[in-house]
Formats: C-alpha cells, structure tokens, sequence
C-alpha cells in the first residue's frame, strides 16, 4: 500500500495544484506502529486482582485492553506536561474505592519533557506527581483502612542531555503498609544504584510487589 500510495500521488490532482501553486507535494503514504495484537495473560486470571489502566498513551492503553484491565479516561489527560495531573489521581482513588483492586497510572509529562529537553519543565511535571497523584493517593490507602502496596518506576530514562530513550537501569520504590521499611533514602539514580538491589527483569517487578512477603 505505501507503495501504491507513492505511485497514486505522483499525478494526483491535488499534488498538481499543490504543485503550480509553489508548494510542497504530498509524496508518500508511511505507517507506523502497525502490528498484530499481542497475546497477554489475563490481568485478573494471573493475580486475582481487578486491574484498571490510566494513560493518555495509546500503547498503554492498548496494554491495559490486552491484558483485559479497565481502561479509565482522563478529561484533560494529554500525554505531556500540560495534563491534568489531579485527574488521574483522583481517578484511581475513585477506581479503588469502586471496583478495583490494582490501578496503573501513567504519566508521560516527563519523558516528553526529556525528548524536548525542557528541563524545567521536566522538573515541574515531576513535582506534579508527587504532589497530585502520589500524595493523594497515599492518603486515600492510608484512611482506607485496608492492606494496599503501592510502587513509583519510570519505564525507561530519557535524559534532557542526549533527547531520547536509553537502557540505563531506572530506579523503583515500592512499599506496603504491612511491611517494615529501612532508613529513609532519597528517590533517584544515585541512591538506587548505591542499594546494590537490580532486577534484571523488569516483568518481574509487578509479582514483588504484590508477593505477599
């Protein structure tokens, strides 16, 4: 098809036009994300949890569907950093306390920040999840009254000096209200690195979380 489309173009009546008026023809047709649909395990089958998805990527979402998660709209959730913050926090607060028992929540402020090398910008959008979606929904867990774990992890780096994804490992953080934690550390490269702690697969990070251990 991209092909023909090359082929169909190159005498078309408007590229003709476009043409004799000085601009720029259209000359090709490129797809891109094309696939087939993966084979995922059922969320719920695999952890015996109702899991919701709440992304403002089509990828995240078409994760969330594959894997038979509910898939919570946002108003105003863009997928950079102009989106709403507070909504997707109080969308997974009111998904917990509705009919879920696992809700992903995906920001991509940052990494678009970090493609853009808006450092500020990036900084900004990090603060916004900490105080908009990580806080609140802490304190919602907390005055629930039930047992509940909760885990912060990027999925990739994307450094404002280089513009784009790298394989560098990326730290996590999770813990559970019946768990006792160690000393306080900050949340970054740095101290991640310094715990000695690496979970060469990633996959492998969701059964941690919701071990009972």
């Amino acid at each position: 098809m991209m092909a023909y489309a090359t082929e169909a173009f190159h005498n078309h009546p408007v590229n003709l036009a476009r043409i004799a008026q000085g601009k720029n023809p259209a000359t090709s047709v490129w797809f891109w994300g094309e696939g087939t649909r993966p084979k995922l395990h059922n969320f719920e089958q695999q952890y015996g949890l109702r899991g919701a998805m709440i992304s403002a990527v089509d990828l995240l979402q078409g994760i969330g569907l594959s894997m038979g998660m509910k898939v919570i709209p946002v108003e105003g959730a863009t997928g950079n950093y102009h989106t709403n913050f507070k909504g997707k926090g109080e969308a997974a607060i009111k998904a917990l306390q509705e009919d879920c028992d696992f809700v992903y929540i995906h920001v991509e402020a940052p990494d678009e920040c970090g493609h853009q090398a808006q450092l500020k910008e990036k900084i900004w959008s990090i603060e916004q999840i900490d105080s908009q979606i990580i806080g609140p929904v802490m304190a919602a867990l907390e005055q629930s009254g039930e047992d509940w774990a909760v885990m912060v992890a990027p999925d990739h780096p994307t450094p404002i000096a280089l513009k784009t994804h790298t394989r560098t490992p990326i730290p996590f953080a999770y813990c559970k209200n019946r768990q006792k934690g160690t000393q306080p550390r900050q949340y970054n490269e740095m101290t991640a690195q310094g715990t000695g702690v690496f979970v060469p697969k990633a996959h492998e990070l969701l059964g941690r979380l919701l071990s009972e251990k």
